[in-house]
Formats: structure tokens, C-alpha cells, sequence
């Protein structure tokens, strides 16, 4: 299936994602309806680490996220090496 691959990597952060475009366009036009239920997580797979956030008068420290599987970059990077 057609994934949308996120990569971003920064001094204080890191993110990892693989995103379902056509899934993930159904989701953001649910956020357009009130009547929807209440809105989940976008769908897709990966983590995100992020140091720190600022936004709007609040401030998060040490976000984690992560769901589903890892992308297999970062499962790839990640076990060990076999001989």
C-alpha cells in the first residue's frame, strides 16, 4: 500500500512515521464535523520523540509517543546484526 514516510531529526528531537495517505485524509476531514465522535489519533505507525514544547501558553517536556509498529528503518537500525 501507498505509505507516506515522516523523517525529521533535531538536536532535541526525533520522529518516525509512516502515514496511509488516503486514510490519513479521511481522518483530517473528520476533524471539519462537530457531530463526529471524538477525534483519535491519527492513523499510521512510529514514534516521536520530542525534548520540548512550547505552544500557546504551554509548555510539555519530554513528549513520547508511539504506536503501532516501528517503521522498519528504525527496527532495521535497531536489531542487532546477525553473522
Amino acid at each position: 500500500p501507498l505509505m507516506l514516510t515522516l523523517k525529521l531529526d533535531g538536536p532535541d528531537s526525533h520522529a518516525d512515521l509512516q502515514l496511509p495517505p488516503v486514510a490519513l485524509a479521511d481522518w483530517w476531514e473528520k476533524t471539519a464535523h462537530a457531530q463526529q465522535p471524538p477525534l483519535a489519533l491519527p492513523p499510521g505507525t512510529g514514534k516521536i520523540d520530542i525534548g520540548k514544547i512550547n505552544a500557546a501558553g504551554i509548555s510539555i517536556e519530554g513528549l513520547h509517543l508511539e504506536t503501532g509498529v516501528a517503521p522498519a528503518s528504525a527496527a532495521s537500525a535497531a536489531a542487532p546484526k546477525r553473522p
